[in-house]
């Protein structure tokens, strides 16, 4: 009972300063889910239409803009403006609008899962490990456009 007049206490104090509680971030999202924040570029919106989240994990994120960049062992990524996918603890599935070169082409990166210190791309019937921490920092974009990029 003590809890339950705590808890009514402390959302009128809330409720008569003001104080709200945001939404929170992409970043902090994905990081709930076991996730390092640096798989998305520093150019997700900042707007009430950045992200959604649906209960049964299914989301879209939207970025400023299409992005490249390159991640450690020299591979090249691009995201889409618009990216999607289901989120679970320590896994990306069915994702679309994320793609890597390799052999001269664009491939779509199907998944990604946590893997004790590493993280696994998968990329149709092919994966790749890469250590989490190298997806500490955010990456900066190097070009794109508005839209989605060229496959």
């Amino acid at each position: 009972m003590a809890h339950l007049k705590l808890a009514i206490a402390m959302t009128f104090v809330f409720m008569s300063t003001g104080v709200s509680f945001a939404e929170p971030t992409a970043y902090e999202v994905l990081a709930s889910y076991g996730f390092p924040e640096g798989l998305l570029p520093k150019t997700v919106e900042n707007s009430g239409e950045g992200y959604v989240l649906d209960d049964n994990g299914a989301f879209e994120l939207h970025l400023e803009r299409s992005c490249r960049f390159t991640i450690p062992g020299s591979y090249e990524v691009k995201y889409d403006s618009r990216i999607a996918g289901t989120i679970g603890s320590n896994h990306l599935r069915g994702l679309s609008g994320i793609y890597v070169h390799i052999f001269y082409m664009w491939w779509n990166i199907d998944a990604i899962s946590v893997s004790g210190d590493d993280l696994s791309f998968q990329v149709g019937p092919f994966s790749a490990n890469f250590p989490a921490d190298n997806f500490d920092e955010n990456p900066m974009c190097s070009g794109g456009s508005r839209g989605h990029a060229d496959h």
